[in-house]
């Protein structure tokens, strides 16, 4: 199982929480792991290709669930882009 497809896994996990709230945070966490898991092997492969590839793939899917009208998996979603977000808005800093 690829690293993306492990935090996509992860974020699914994150859409079981009792409440919205637990579910926004486990989400957070969980691609907050994935970046700080990643950090050097995404560096010497091209960090943002990486980075933008599994970002597309977590948009694709929050459309789907918003087309679906998934509340949970939306809010989960929604919490791993900002995460995504902030992160590059970051590197862009840097």
């Amino acid at each position: 199982m690829s690293k993306a497809e492990i935090l996509l896994s992860r974020l699914l996990s994150a859409s079981k929480g009792v409440n919205s709230s637990e579910r926004q945070a486990e989400a957070r966490v969980r691609t907050n792991d994935f970046f700080d898991l990643d950090r050097k092997e995404m560096k010497a492969v091209g960090l943002m290709a990486g980075v933008d590839e599994i970002q597309s793939t977590v948009q694709g899917l929050l459309d789907a669930a918003t087309k679906d009208g998934h509340a949970t998996l939306i809010e989960v979603y929604e919490a791993s882009l900002s995460v995504f977000a902030k992160w590059t808005t970051a590197q862009d800093a840097a």
